[in-house]
């Protein structure tokens, strides 16, 4: 693919177009249907979109199951192969070692050597043993230990996590069996799952509610209603309320009453702008009202009035008087998170929650100064950018140039031409240094 010129991105538009992933637009890392580290996400991809391939891993591990290796090895009487050794009179003891004795007959030391049953046989019964038995998928599963494809399918089929064995899960005869991520009693429960819930949800959650909605009434987020806000018959980015742009079919939307009449160029929104930015100013008042946070995701192209849209966003926070909470206006470009940081300036007081984002208000100098340097200094470490960064870069280069024509004398022998465009390259490299 890379020879091809192709991104990830590129082959997961043509697995989507071929249909050749059951999830559509996935690209997952192949793997064997049987392999013993295959996550749960893989075994219900496997078990709902491959189910012939899943029966064929069934009968792989129902195979290992049924292996008779053991049986033969104490049919046989529990042969091992292996030589011990212990030396004796300074030579090696060579005694075979016997199952179940830790010391050596030939020498009378504790046995120093291999431990195996012959080939066909196992000294010990893998899937059947009562303490940790093995199964095909090595992965834990819900339960805490290894499961069995079928127990993997009930639990993908049905949601109910199977009960170890010597034990039971609490169930609600009400839904047939809840899921029981790992509460388990012994045989003689009979407590209702559900009873135990609400008990934990009285328990901890009351007491935490009554005090967070406590808190609230003690301070409550104001939000400006809409006569407190200025409206005009000239709509401007300072005013509010108004009509947005005429839609195709000559429609327009009626505005918020805190939403800015027109964006900061003094254009009217439109009419998808209009949508957004009134969804997103009854989402601050409910997010004031009742807690409950507002996200909005915009995907657009370049040029489409991303930007734009984000100081009327940030003039919509300072009308509705949230503009004292933390407010970030940050982005990748720096021209743009420049202009972003010069829109809080201009909203002022209004906006006074804005944080800037290092020296740049980019989202780099985010990660720098949110992220990285507070995490040094965690660890005793003080991380800054180095102002002269470009010019240390310019080092390197120029160490590595030097050292890779260490036989520069030979070089100008030989290839008069390549010499001369290297003095110039490395005369300008002294220059910039």
């Amino acid at each position: 693919m890379t020879d091809l010129m192709m991104t990830r991105y590129d082959e997961q538009l043509i697995i989507q177009e071929m249909n050749w992933s059951p999830e559509g637009d996935v690209v997952r890392l192949s793997a064997c249907y049987h392999c013993p580290y295959n996550t749960e996400e893989d075994l219900r991809l496997l078990r709902n979109h491959n189910p012939a391939l899943w029966d064929k891993a069934v009968e792989i591990e129902q195979a290992f199951f049924d292996n008779t290796n053991h049986q033969n090895w104490l049919d046989a009487g529990k042969p091992l192969n292996g030589r011990c050794n212990n030396l004796v009179d300074d030579k090696k003891c060579n005694t075979k070692p016997i199952s179940g004795q830790d010391d050596c007959l030939g020498c009378g030391q504790e046995y120093n050597g291999v431990r195996r049953a012959p080939h066909g046989m196992w000294a010990d019964d893998y899937a059947n043993r009562a303490e940790d038995p093995q199964r095909l998928i090595q992965r834990n599963g819900p339960t805490g230990s290894l499961m069995s494809l079928e127990e993997w399918g009930n639990y993908i089929d049905t949601g109910i996590t199977p009960a170890p064995q010597g034990q039971t899960t609490l169930f609600d005869t009400g839904c047939g069996g809840c899921s029981s991520k790992g509460l388990l009693f012994d045989d003689n429960a009979s407590v209702s799952i559900t009873g135990i819930y609400f008990a934990i949800f009285f328990i901890l959650c009351v007491p935490l509610i009554m005090v967070i909605k406590t808190v609230q009434l003690m301070h409550p987020i104001l939000v400006k209603q809409s006569s407190d806000i200025t409206s005009s018959d000239d709509p401007s980015f300072e005013t509010c309320g108004g009509q947005s742009a005429p839609d195709v079919d000559g429609s327009t939307i009626q505005l918020h009453y805190a939403v800015p009449s027109t964006n900061c160029d003094g254009f009217p929104h439109s009419a998808e702008q209009a949508v957004g930015l009134n969804q997103l100013a009854e989402g601050f008042v409910n997010w004031a009202e009742t807690g409950i946070p507002i996200c909005q995701i915009i995907e657009a192209v370049a040029g489409s009035g991303k930007t734009t849209y984000i100081k009327s966003v940030a003039k919509l926070l300072a009308n509705l008087g949230l503009g004292s909470y933390r407010v970030i206006l940050t982005a990748f470009n720096v021209h743009i998170a420049k202009d972003l940081n010069q829109v809080a300036i201009d909203i002022g007081a209004a906006l006074s929650g804005f944080v800037r984002m290092g020296g740049s208000n980019t989202v780099q100098a985010a990660g720098l100064s949110e992220i990285l340097v507070p995490a040094g200094l965690q660890k005793g470490v003080d991380i800054s950018v180095d102002g002269s960064k470009e010019r240390n870069l310019a080092r390197v280069v120029l160490s590595d140039a030097i050292g890779q024509y260490s036989e520069y004398n030979d070089l100008i022998k030989q290839e008069p031409q390549t010499a001369s465009k290297l003095d110039q390259c490395l005369v300008l490299l002294m220059l910039v240094l």
